[in-house]
């Protein structure tokens, strides 16, 4: 964001990489809304739970199968580039998808032994033999290219893992929309498993080629570490122990639900995650492409305090913006996504989006955290947050279902927030997140005055020309809330310009110049 981090020695792929990350989050959004639509329409809702709880399980699998090598390796792999040791990063990358497959096979000899008490939550004639066989493609699929996305992103070679991702969802699409009409929980399955196995196929010999491709950096090799062997090791098992945490940010917490909530209640609560999480998906664009920027800056032995200030101000200006509309259009939301079917849907939408913006603060944080070795960190951070949700979805779950659930989300996304300020090496304390946040929620208040009016005295059924109106002063809203943000300086003269100057210097000044010139 200074001279400092964006000049070289290291050439930095930030810019590049996060914009590749942004076409990819365009084209998965309209992706997802249209997939989610078709199965909301062409499921019951029972199946339709049923179809996420197992899509749960097959990712909880295929998260520990991993075991924490894709931290590893964007750990670790932007360092064997400033060494220019690319046979060492193929053949760690290359060794990490075996071991994942090994880890996997004996994971689903454990899982089998106990099948009966893991699919509790079903009837044995909702687990045929067809479904079986897919479930474990998918799960091989997806162990597969968590591993070989994390490679990827070790690299900082982001636009082929986007194309290869993008490639995928666009023909799990149209294989959908082609047999729409006889849809099931098994053609799903095998659908998801065929398209994940045959990317992760075609991915494999990409990475080894990027990762064999000569370095270009502009500095003479750096010494190699005797000790990176045990490094990697000591990280591996924190790594192991993150990824286990992590789980619970994902959508194995359907598998967890479908044992507190009815599948079809279950059903209402994916469509309303599912909408958050395309909104998340954005908001964590730059942080993807931020953790191995930070891994170079540290190797190289240079601060990344500026850099993690501006980013967070950023983050969560735009956080606050698209927690607005959800907050907002709740209703309308859930309706377009799915249909009238899923209207119940909307108050957890509320709860669920309204974590967005802490979670904005947390995830930078977290990344520096694994970016320069402070991985008990991140740890710590994480398990609250695991143990919060956890346990507060089993303890408000069964009584207050989904708005339980909703209410379990975001207090263990403050809990997470109150845990990384106070671990954190960055001098980024209470005062600067209360005070950032107080000058963002205040000019997005402000911002959306008039449509909190129109709802108030608004008839209960909206029209569409409410609607329409309602949309009209969000647009208007949203000049008001830029405005505001720039009146209550926000972003200091130094920040502002740093940022501009980088946005300028990767080709997108227009879009500094709309959202923070003058701020």
């Amino acid at each position: 964001m200074n001279a400092d981090a964006t000049s070289r020695p290291g050439e930095s792929r930030f810019l590049s990489n996060t914009g590749a990350l942004v076409v990819q989050t365009v084209v998965m959004t309209l992706v997802t809304l249209v997939q989610v639509k078709l199965l909301a329409s062409f499921l019951s809702r029972d199946d339709f739970g049923l179809f996420a709880s197992l899509r749960g399980l097959s990712l909880l699998l295929a998260m520990l199968a991993a075991n924490g090598l894709p931290a590893v390796l964007v750990r670790f792999l932007p360092v064997q580039e400033v060494y220019r040791r690319s046979r060492h990063a193929a053949m760690l990358g290359f060794g990490s998808m075996v071991a994942s497959v090994v880890l996997l096979a004996a994971l689903g000899l454990l899982a089998n032994v106990g099948r009966g008490w893991i699919l509790a939550f079903g009837t044995p004639e909702m687990f045929s033999a067809e479904v079986t066989f897919w479930f474990y493609a998918v799960t091989l699929g997806v162990t597969l290219k968590l591993v070989l996305y994390g490679a990827l992103t070790g690299l900082r070679r982001l636009p082929a893992q986007v194309a290869l991702e993008v490639t995928a969802q666009i023909f799990i699409l149209g294989w959908i929309v082609w047999q729409r009409d006889q849809l099931t929980v098994a053609l799903l399955f095998r659908i998801f498993g065929t398209i994940h196995i045959g990317t992760a196929v075609v991915g494999a010999p990409v990475f080894l080629a990027l990762a064999l491709r000569k370095p270009v950096t502009a500095v003479s090799p750096v010494s190699h570490d005797a000790r990176s062997g045990i490094k990697m090791g000591q990280y591996l098992l924190w790594a192991t122990a993150l990824s286990t945490v992590a789980l619970a940010f994902t959508d194995v917490d359907r598998y967890l639900l479908a044992h507190v909530l009815a599948l079809e209640t279950l059903a209402l609560f994916h469509i309303a995650a599912r909408v958050t999480r395309l909104a998340n998906r954005m908001l964590s664009v730059p942080t993807i492409a931020f953790q191995p920027e930070v891994t170079r800056l540290d190797a190289e032995g240079r601060s990344v305090e500026h850099m993690s200030r501006i980013f967070i101000k950023f983050n969560s200006m735009i956080a606050i913006w698209l927690t607005l509309p959800i907050v907002l259009f709740s209703r309308e939301i859930i309706v377009m996504v799915a249909s009238t079917e899923y209207i119940e849907a909307s108050p957890v939408l509320v709860l669920l989006a309204v974590s967005l913006p802490l979670t904005t603060v947390t995830a930078p944080i977290t990344s520096v955290m694994k970016a320069t070795d402070q991985v008990r960190g991140a740890l710590t951070c994480d398990l609250v947050w695991m143990l919060l949700y956890v346990g507060l979805i089993l303890l408000l779950g069964t009584s207050f279902g989904l708005i339980g659930v909703g209410v379990a989300q975001l207090s263990a996304s403050f809990g997470q927030l109150v845990v990384a300020l106070r671990l954190s090496r960055l001098p980024f304390g209470f005062g600067f997140v209360g005070g950032l946040y107080a000058r963002l929620v205040i000019a997005g208040g402000i911002s959306v005055i008039p449509i909190i009016v129109v709802l108030a005295v608004g008839p209960e059924a909206s029209s569409n020309a409410d609607l329409a109106l309602r949309l009209t002063l969000f647009a208007a809203g949203s000049v008001a809330y830029r405005k505001l943000v720039q009146l209550f300086r926000v972003f200091t003269n130094d920040e502002r310009d740093a940022l501009l100057a980088m946005l300028r210097k990767h080709g997108a000044g227009v879009v500094g110049r709309i959202l923070v010139a003058g701020s």
